[in-house]
């Protein structure tokens, strides 16, 4: 009988040992991907702030660059109507001049707006990245840490 108890009590050492080691190595496991996801986490938040900051960039030159073809707009009305009024009273020479002056403004203008619509594009784009990266991703991985402390729990109380 002694024998027996004895044999028992070493299998019940042994099994505990067993589930312990299991059970350490299950928590270690399950350490190490949380940090894994923090830290990846913390990335994308760097990122994110990267991507804003960007944004907000982007967003003062579209402003400078809107201001710039307002001025360069105005700028060419007038010419428009000095160019008007100097056909009517002044010679062809004076003509001629104005009319490439209004041409290259122009040009200017058309390069301009098209740059401002390019930014305005990229602006767009970064707002996108911005809004669809980091929040969804960051749910996602609070979700699946509690999907998996609850787990253990459940497994814990079953014990």
């Amino acid at each position: 009988m002694e024998d027996l108890t004895k044999k028992l009590s070493m299998k019940k050492t042994f099994f505990v040992t067993q589930l312990e080691s299991f059970f350490s190595s299950i928590t270690t496991e399950f350490t190490q991907k949380l940090s894994s996801y923090e830290v990846e986490n913390r990335v994308l938040k760097q990122e994110n702030k990267k991507l804003s900051y960007d944004v907000q960039n982007l967003v003062k030159i579209k402003e400078s660059l809107s201001k710039q073809v307002e001025k360069k707009t105005s700028e060419l009305k007038e010419l428009e109507k000095e160019l008007i009024y100097v056909k009517e009273v002044s010679s062809d020479e004076q003509n001629l001049e104005l009319i490439r002056e209004n041409n290259k403004l122009k040009t200017t203008l058309s390069t301009q707006k098209e740059e401002l619509d390019s930014l305005n594009q990229k602006i767009k784009t970064l707002q996108n990245f911005a809004s669809k990266g980091a929040n969804p991703y960051n749910q996602s991985i609070l979700n699946k840490k509690n999907e998996d402390i609850v787990r253990e729990i459940t497994q814990n109380l079953k014990k």
